[in-house]
């Protein structure tokens, strides 16, 4: 057993479930955050049955949503064994700001209407659902523009294929794709926006949406995850149905005509930080801890997982 208290495995698989293995062979607790690909694993006989397996035997879970703590409920782990402790944002990087002095940064026009969606580019995020919504909205004004901010990542087919549908419709020279950017330039995106949207099929706790709203930009997007809370439409936004272009359209066209506060739309969660979270966090290790105790710990039985 080397100097430790504890594991910590960020996400649930494979992490998780090797951590959990870890654990049981040095008879330390080990604790699984769950941040949102748990849902695409469990569905799966062999990978499902060892996330199930790990999550239902470590010391306690992290959550980074209500919707996430409810899924490991599903899955037989008791609910004081689940903390919730949702995402942060970094609001010296993320805050409102001049939208006009932006978009001269960024070369946008003064009147264009421009949406920007932030997020890696594959299929569960969406962002073809936003390119067909743009042909509609462009056919009727030509001023609407959308701004994909992210680079590839584990599906490389998938921007080929987004520029593929964007030529397709001709919507060459209304699209930019940034790539990868820090978060200094997203946050310089953000501002220049009228409104951000991201068609996401499945989220945890939604980073994007939850800069975008630090920023003050109203947001449209899908229930995935705990979306729906964070925007509680019409306050911050609107919720719309996954894979829906067609309403995403009505929504984005919706979002740029009202007039929002965008200071009252900055202001969610404006007093939780990321230190806040390291709190909540040690709190619940300290309080597992306590409540499973080494030596119970460390003379559970290693069961293998299925």
């Amino acid at each position: 057993r080397g100097p430790f208290d504890l594991i910590d495995a960020h996400f649930g698989y494979p992490e998780g479930v090797g951590c959990v293995r870890a654990s049981l062979a040095l008879g330390i607790p080990a604790f699984i955050t769950m941040r949102g690909l748990e849902r695409q694993i469990l569905p799966l006989r062999r990978r499902g049955g060892q996330l199930r397996w790990a999550l239902q035997r470590c010391a306690g879970i992290v959550c980074v949503s209500d919707s996430l703590k409810t899924l490991a409920i599903e899955q037989g782990v008791p609910a004081d064994k689940i903390e919730v402790v949702p995402n942060a944002v970094d609001r010296e990087t993320f805050r409102p700001g001049d939208r006009g002095e932006a978009r001269r940064e960024l070369g946008i026009g003064r009147d264009d209407r421009l949406v920007v969606c932030v997020g890696m580019l594959v299929a569960g995020k969406g962002q073809h659902h936003l390119v067909h919504a743009l042909a509609a909205l462009r056919s009727e004004d030509p001023r609407w523009k959308l701004a994909l901010v992210g680079g590839g990542a584990h599906e490389p087919a998938y921007p080929a294929f987004l520029r593929a549908e964007i030529e397709a419709l001709g919507l060459e020279g209304s699209v930019v794709f940034t790539g990868p950017q820090p978060p200094e330039r997203v946050a310089v995106w953000l501002r220049a926006a009228d409104v951000f949207a991201l068609p996401t099929y499945d989220e945890g706790c939604c980073n994007a949406v939850l800069e975008a709203m630090a920023c003050g930009v109203p947001v449209v997007t899908t229930p995935a995850g705990d979306n729906a809370k964070l925007v509680d439409p019409p306050r911050r936004g609107y919720i719309v149905p996954i894979g829906r272009s067609d309403v995403f359209r009505e929504a984005l066209e919706a979002a740029v005509r009202r007039p929002w506060d965008r200071r009252a739309i900055a202001e969610y969660g404006a007093g939780y930080s990321w230190a806040e979270t390291a709190r909540r966090t040690l709190r619940f290790f300290e309080a597992r801890l306590e409540c499973v105790g080494r030596r119970s710990y460390a003379s559970r039985t290693a069961l293998s997982p299925t």
